[in-house]
């Protein structure tokens, strides 16, 4: 009998069995590959590492390989994660992001795969190490044309730096007049022409920064978690002393439940 003839519930049972299947299945992959780590069969492969063989040995891409090895390593000590893994309560997915997350918060499940991925992402901390080789890491290429006509700019900026570069010119392409015919372009040629607009003026405006600091998270990890900016970037110690010393700030700390204290 096809597909055709099922009816939509017994496709839908099929597909969720299905999925807790290949749960109990990856299960068992971590723990093997945990047991092939331990014997170094990367190394005696001639592999550069884990992650290289597991990609050349199960035909996937790095980025799925990668996954693997690190939720494996990452779950070595939290049993009830391999253990959610294979009953098939819960996905791959929503592992490799827990495995993410250092303490335990159970399975999050009031979240979705994103929503624990954004847990994870806020909980990860920034120390002043990672913030100095972020900041390292900033570059800007301006690349002309042969005859100088047109240019090409691209690079990169770290949370901080970026927030204040796109606040300045959406604020500032805000401010552009209308073409004649009413119309005002699209976004990326106002970012553009306000970015001209920028450098040729003689009073640049000062930065406007908005910050949400979440008081458990930052007095628990001296500032490396917890310290959100208004336009999404989260930052860490060090940059976060530097708005506090060079922009107009607004501050909003929350408490644990995400109250705003007085």
């Amino acid at each position: 009998m096809g597909y055709g003839e099922w009816t939509t519930d017994r496709l839908e049972r099929e597909l969720i069995s299905n999925q807790m299947l290949q749960s109990r299945l990856t299960a068992v992959d971590l723990a093997i590959l945990e047991e092939l780590d331990s014997r170094q069969v990367a190394s005696a492969d001639g592999c550069r590492s884990l992650s290289e063989w597991t990609a050349s040995r199960l035909d996937v891409g790095p980025e799925t390989a990668k996954a693997l090895v690190r939720t494996m390593r990452r779950t070595g000590h939290r049993p009830e994660l391999r253990q959610a893994l294979a009953s098939g309560e819960v996905g791959f997915d929503r592992v490799e992001a827990l495995s993410r997350i250092p303490e335990d918060l159970g399975l999050l499940e009031r979240f979705d795969v994103a929503g624990v991925r954004r847990q994870a992402a806020l909980r990860a901390r920034i120390s002043s190490e990672t913030e100095t080789h972020t900041a390292a890491e900033q570059f800007l290429v301006l690349q002309p044309s042969l005859d100088r006509s047109w240019w090409k700019l691209w690079g990169g900026l770290d949370g901080y730096a970026g927030a204040v570069v796109d606040k300045t010119l959406t604020e500032t392409a805000d401010q552009l007049p209308a073409f004649p015919d009413g119309t005002r372009g699209d976004s990326s040629w106002r970012k553009a022409t306000a970015l001209t607009a920028v450098c040729i003026s003689d009073d640049p405006p000062p930065a406007q920064i908005s910050m949400f600091i979440d008081a458990n998270q930052a007095a628990g990890t001296g500032g490396e978690t917890g310290v959100v900016l208004e336009t999404g970037p989260r930052i860490g110690p060090d940059t976060l002393q530097a708005i506090l010393c060079d922009a107009i700030t607004e501050i909003t700390v929350t408490s644990e439940h995400g109250i705003p204290m007085s």
